[in-house]
């Protein structure tokens, strides 16, 4: 940033915050299964799967998720954030989870792959992708290769670790394939691959 005004330095400096602020948002309005604030931290023309869009089909979308917990509480850390230009960013976001359903409480560890768009100076989420590390029963060890293990569904592997194919490479020792740095810590790290798909039920 050594080569920006200082106007544009300060500017990138209040982004950065209102972006890690948006995070936090978000994990306190799903814990409160506060509907309507929680969809106000998109954009308003958000797609919703592959056919709708907009903040009242986020909202079902929202209610559908949430109503298999009877409670949830999010901690959230390592918010890496990067930006395209004035106004679209992206980032990282790491997520530790409890969630109540019935009688288990199953703990998770995620990571939030996240789109965000300034619009009318605000920064919002344009998209929001959850990759698991593993779910599972609160002092039941998710050691081995199916790590998610939501109750009632067959267990899953989880995949965190598909952000980036290094991890794959280093342990399966094959070869390294990285191309220089761009300067652009994601985008290296992730060498152009594609996102999983979200895994939260």
């Amino acid at each position: 940033m050594t080569d920006l005004s200082l106007e544009h330095r300060i500017d990138r400096l209040d982004s950065i915050e209102q972006i890690r602020q948006l995070a936090a948002k978000y994990a306190l309005a799903v814990d409160m299964s506060d509907l309507n604030a929680l969809v106000e931290l998109y954009v308003d023309d958000v797609r919703v799967g592959r056919d709708t869009v907009g903040r009242t089909s986020l909202k079902e979308h929202f209610a559908n998720v949430l109503s298999q917990f009877d409670a949830t509480a999010h901690f959230i850390g390592n918010h890496i954030i990067e930006f395209d230009d004035t106004n679209h960013a992206q980032g990282t976001v790491y997520c530790y989870a409890h969630h109540e359903m019935g009688k288990h409480w199953i703990v998770a560890h995620a990571m939030y792959h996240d789109s965000y768009e300034r619009r009318q100076g605000l920064w919002l989420f344009s998209r929001r992708t959850p990759l698991l590390f593993y779910a599972t029963e609160w002092g039941e060890a998710p050691t081995g290769a199916n790590k998610v293990r939501w109750p009632g569904k067959q267990p899953a592997p989880g995949n965190m670790h598909e952000y980036s194919p290094a991890w794959k490479a280093f342990h399966l020792r094959l070869p390294e394939t990285h191309n220089a740095a761009t300067g652009n810590f994601l985008k290296d790290i992730r060498r152009g691959q594609p996102l999983p798909r979200s895994q939260i039920p």
